[in-house]
């Protein structure tokens, strides 16, 4: 007849091999959780290759799509350029610059539409919805240019430029990129308003002469 002792040791002994069993399969179970995880950051990983659309430029129905690759098979043109802050004018003179610039002519993305009119307006939209417009001559250069403290001393002498690179280096959405309206020339100064950050449609506009 088993005796009061012999039960516990029994129950104590029963229960330890219990979690020990218990403690085996556990370890064994494979890391479900852990392979999920790892499976999803490889899923989100993009691809480095990607070729994403950067720029649309449109007229009249007809849109061209443009990667920086595109853009970079372009004729490439460099220059140096400065902004002041107009609004301040004329008690505060506030110059940025100068910057070297490099990317492709507007004219050039313009001279691409076979149907371009012989007048015209382009209203360049930034990611967040700012946009400006500019005329076709602003287009070819006429623009008011500054001298250092502040007065205008004369036009045609920039050149508007769609830039990806600032400096030698890649512009990005911290530096106003991946893509700026900027204008430059022989380190000339023009208006903050007329360059725009973030620029990724460029839509051109009939004007009756």
């Amino acid at each position: 007849m088993i005796n009061k002792n012999e039960k516990i040791i029994t129950i104590a002994l029963a229960i330890v091999i219990s979690l020990a069993a218990v403690t085996i399969i556990y370890v064994n179970l494979p890391q479900k959780d852990n392979l999920s995880g790892q499976n999803n950051i490889a899923t989100e990983t993009p691809s480095n290759n990607e070729e994403t659309t950067l720029l649309i430029v449109s007229f009249e129905g007809e849109q061209k799509n443009y990667t920086l690759s595109d853009l970079e098979q372009l004729e490439e043109y460099s220059g140096n350029g400065s902004y002041i802050k107009t609004k301040l004018l004329p008690d505060t003179v506030i110059i940025k610059g100068p910057y070297n610039f490099t990317g492709v002519k507007v004219s050039t993305l313009l001279d691409d539409f076979d149907n371009l009119p012989e007048n015209y307006n382009i209203t360049v939209t930034a990611s967040d919805g700012w946009s400006k417009e500019f005329t076709k001559d602003n287009v070819n250069g006429v623009i008011d240019v500054y001298n250092e403290t502040g007065e205008i001393i004369g036009d045609s002498s920039a050149t508007m430029v769609l830039a990806y690179k600032e400096n030698g280096e890649y512009l990005t959405n911290d530096t106003g990129g991946p893509l700026r309206i900027v204008f430059v020339g022989d380190n000339v100064i023009t208006a903050s308003n007329l360059w725009v950050k973030m620029v990724v449609s460029i839509e051109i506009t009939e004007v009756e002469v």
